[in-house]
């Protein structure tokens, strides 16, 4: 596999789940620092990204439940709200991943 100088460094260029590998000298693996923080930041834009959608849909269906409660009417505010809760989350997510953006 390595034939080189055993004082070299090699990098084993395997990738599982986006964590590069390296092997040193003695051949142990070690896992590289930054890319393991590079998982982390992808999992927690991935958990932001999820709680930004249902918040805003979930607020939409409880007040629109008590407002249509309050009122009697029969389920028309919470449709509404339910609508305008979805998209003010995908609103969210745009603004979150930065597509909004101008060059």
């Amino acid at each position: 596999m390595y034939s080189g100088n055993s004082y070299d460094k090699c990098v084993i260029l395997l990738k599982e789940e986006g964590i590069y590998f390296n092997l040193n000298p003695k051949g142990d693996i070690e896992m590289s620092k930054k890319d393991n923080r590079d998982v982390l930041k992808n999992l927690a834009l991935i958990s932001q990204i999820g709680i930004s959608i249902i918040t805003p849909i979930l607020l939409g269906v409880w007040l629109g439940n008590f407002i249509d409660k309050k009122l009697g009417t029969n389920g028309v505010f919470a449709i509404i709200l339910i609508i305008v809760g979805a998209a003010a989350g995908f609103l969210n997510i745009f603004k979150l991943t930065g597509t909004s953006k101008r060059k």
